[in-house]
């Protein structure tokens, strides 16, 4: 259910799980069952990912259909046939390399839900579908764009727009999230995040409901437009400009200075 609503073409999908004691480990499947099978021993050992856009099918020939061990080709931009989700990773700001506590996920859960709200108001964007990472909250649009550097570019300015509205020093919008061969996590698996503690668990990654209908029913789907990302590339709010005086100490022509900052200086009229 879950690989069916990420990719419920049937497309070619790469699983990864890096940084294991036998390297990177990555296979590429066209068979989802055979998916689950090969990631199961990995569960609860090491994070698992998945790509969620569109593959070239020739990368199944890399490892088709089971994991191979200290892979040293994975999925790359130019292996990206076209881009299937808009993904904003809102995560808890803690120290790294350790879980989130139960307040600091819901922290990011809430300010996940912000960011839905802003973009189904103010730029009528569908509902999305949303998940839960382990430490953090993501919100996935599906969308139907070619993987091309202008989409790239206004990726990267959506994102970046995101992060100036709704990060700060509880929860952030992750800017990065913008690569073609972006990973996620997979659906009911368990988040491996240094080790668990009480109050630092480790936990499984779920699909939060509700889930929108037309994600589900065949044909329906509801797409985030070219029109609508290039809309909120232009939300980016120009940063403030401040001056600052030279020192006391040294002698200042306030007229010049201000002349030098395109101030408007009108003339005095005479006594």
């Amino acid at each position: 259910m879950a690989l069916d609503l990420l990719h419920p073409r049937r497309d070619v999908i790469e699983a990864r799980i890096p940084r294991t004691p036998k390297g990177t480990v990555s296979g590429y499947f066209d068979n989802y069952a055979d998916l689950l099978r090969a990631i199961a021993p990995w569960n609860g050992r090491a994070s698992i990912y998945l790509t969620i856009n569109e593959l070239v099918p020739d990368v199944l020939a890399r490892a088709r259909n089971r994991l191979k061990e200290f892979a040293t080709v994975t999925t790359a931009g130019e292996d990206v046939r076209r881009r299937r989700w808009l993904a904003v990773d809102v995560d808890a700001v803690r120290p790294r390399g350790i879980p989130s506590t139960k307040a600091e996920m819901a922290r990011a859960l809430a300010r996940r839900d912000e960011v839905i709200a802003y973009l189904s108001d103010r730029g009528q964007y569908p509902a999305p579908l949303r998940t839960m990472s382990g430490n953090g909250g993501w919100s996935l649009w599906a969308v139907k764009l070619d993987n091309s550097v202008e989409v790239t570019a206004l990726y990267q300015a959506a994102l970046a727009v995101l992060d100036q509205r709704f990060s700060d020093n509880t929860a952030r919008v992750d800017p990065t999230v913008v690569q073609p061969a972006q990973l996620i996590k997979v659906p009911m698996t368990i988040a491996v995040t240094g080790d668990p503690i009480s109050e630092r668990p480790h936990r499984r990654v779920e699909i939060q409901s509700p889930i929108p209908l037309h994600l589900v029913e065949p044909d329906t789907d509801e797409l985030v437009s070219l029109e609508q990302l290039r809309w909120l590339a232009s939300q980016r709010t120009p940063p403030k400009h401040t001056y600052s005086l030279p020192p006391a100490s040294h002698a200042t022509d306030v007229v010049e200075l201000f002349k030098a900052m395109d101030f408007y200086i009108r003339e005095l009229p005479d006594d």
